[in-house]
C-alpha cells in the first residue's frame, strides 16, 4: 500500500464536522417546514372563516326568500278565500269531480248496484241531493256577504 492512500473512514473531527452541518441543514429544513406549515394554516383559516361567511349568507338569504314565499302563500290563500270567484269555482270542479267518481263507481259495480236494496239507493241519493242543496245554499249566501 502506498503512503498517498487516503484513509475512507473519517475522523473525529470530520465525523463532527459533518453532524454539525447535517445538523444545520436539519434546523433549517425545519425552519421551512415550519414556515410552509404556518402559510399553509393561515390559508386554510382565512378560507374557513371566508366559507363561514359564505354559509351564513346563504343561510340568510334561505331564510328571506322562504319568508318571502310564506308571505305570497298566506296572501294567496287570503284572496282565495276572500273572492268568490276563485273559490267558487273551485267548488263547482270538486263537486264535478266527486258527482263523477260516483258515477264511475257506479258504473263499474253497475251489476253489483243492481243486487242492493232499493231503499239504500233512495237513500243515497237523498243524501247527495241534500247535501249538495245544502252546499249550494251556503255558498250562495257565502258569496252574497263576501261581495257586499
Amino acid at each position: 500500500m502506498s503512503a498517498e492512500t487516503k484513509n475512507p473512514v473519517p475522523n473525529q473531527k470530520e465525523v463532527e464536522k459533518l453532524a454539525k452541518e447535517s445538523g444545520e441543514q436539519a434546523e433549517h429544513l425545519l425552519d421551512d417546514a415550519k414556515s410552509a406549515a404556518h402559510k399553509v394554516g393561515d390559508f386554510v383559516s382565512k378560507e374557513a372563516h371566508e366559507l363561514e361567511e359564505h354559509a351564513k349568507q346563504a343561510g340568510k338569504s334561505i331564510s328571506k326568500n322562504f319568508e318571502t314565499g310564506l308571505g305570497k302563500a298566506k296572501q294567496l290563500v287570503k284572496d282565495f278565500s276572500s273572492n268568490p270567484k276563485y273559490w267558487l269555482s273551485t267548488l263547482s270542479v270538486v263537486n264535478a269531480a266527486l258527482i263523477g267518481a260516483a258515477g264511475y263507481f257506479g258504473y263499474q259495480n253497475r251489476n253489483e248496484i243492481k243486487t242492493w236494496d232499493r231503499r239504500l239507493l233512495a237513500a243515497i241519493a237523498a243524501g247527495i241531493v241534500t247535501f249538495f242543496g245544502a252546499e249550494s245554499a251556503l255558498v250562495t249566501k257565502q258569496a252574497k256577504k263576501q261581495l257586499k
